[in-house]
């Protein structure tokens, strides 16, 4: 074989086949396709209400960091809205938002969904605690609890009623934390029941302190819940577990980002 005929076998061999260039053309053409698909995504936003006010800043900066972990978990967008209890309970009830942060005995709402474990709420998937004190411009001994008299100051929403029920207490409805801090720094009324990370801040920036005493009778602290409509856990369930499952492992990284950044 001379020279010649060696190098055009040569050429022959390495030239790419028809097959070969489509294939590679394929494949170009799928990557390219991909890039624009993932480029061009839309999340699915979903829209939670809660009653927290915004002098709850320890429970809203915890929620904000655990729900941007869901968030990132889940491929969603979460819109939180902070509105009355009422509020909150109408827009669930009539499929305003995908669902709302409360506490199960409270909604008003027996189709609410909440994360249970063989029909048990299970509480590792709450989003977060609360505890709820009891305060007055006197010390209040734990063993004067069951028999106070005078008129108590509770938020209106559900679960400070039953808790104030539960004693019997002779209670007025208001409607904003720093309302019911100044009723009673104007002794107009002679107790608040109330959260107690939410009423902190409202105490410390009104100054007053020196002047309110905590009790030192503090209720169980209340597991709250991200609890989804009927209507969305019927056509979302996977992402509602999603959601519920992420929650569970990211409250402690939530509570140390918080921690570490002194807030």
């Amino acid at each position: 074989m001379n020279d010649h005929s060696e190098q055009h076998q040569n050429a022959a061999l390495n030239r790419p086949s028809l097959a070969g260039l489509l294939k590679s053309l394929v494949t170009a053409a799928l990557i390219t396709s991909a890039i624009h698909a993932i480029a061009n995504v839309e999340y699915m936003r979903l829209t939670i209400a809660s009653a927290f006010h915004e002098d709850a800043n320890t429970n809203r900066q915890q929620l904000s960091v655990i729900l941007e972990a869901a968030s990132n978990q889940c491929g969603l967008v979460i819109d939180v809205f902070y509105v009355p209890w009422a509020r909150m309970l109408h827009s669930v009830q009539h499929g305003h938002v995908d669902g709302i942060i409360t506490v199960p005995d409270y909604t008003e709402q027996a189709t609410n969904q909440f994360p249970r474990l063989h029909s048990v709420l299970d509480v590792s998937r709450a989003i977060l605690y609360n505890s709820y004190r009891l305060y007055s411009l006197s010390s209040i001994a734990h063993s004067d609890v069951d028999t106070l008299e005078g008129q108590v100051g509770i938020e209106r929403d559900n679960h400070s009623r039953r808790l104030a029920n539960s004693l019997n207490l002779n209670t007025f409805e208001g409607n904003a934390p720093e309302s019911l801090v100044l009723m009673l720094l104007r002794e107009r009324l002679d107790y608040l029941l109330v959260n107690e990370a939410q009423f902190e801040n409202v105490i410390a920036r009104l100054d007053s302190e020196q002047r309110i005493q905590a009790s030192s009778f503090t209720f169980p602290a209340t597991p709250f819940y991200i609890a989804f409509s009927e209507d969305f856990y019927s056509r979302h369930r996977a992402i509602a577990h999603c959601i519920w499952d992420s929650i569970q492992w990211s409250k402690a990284t939530a509570i140390n980002k918080l921690s570490s950044s002194g807030q």
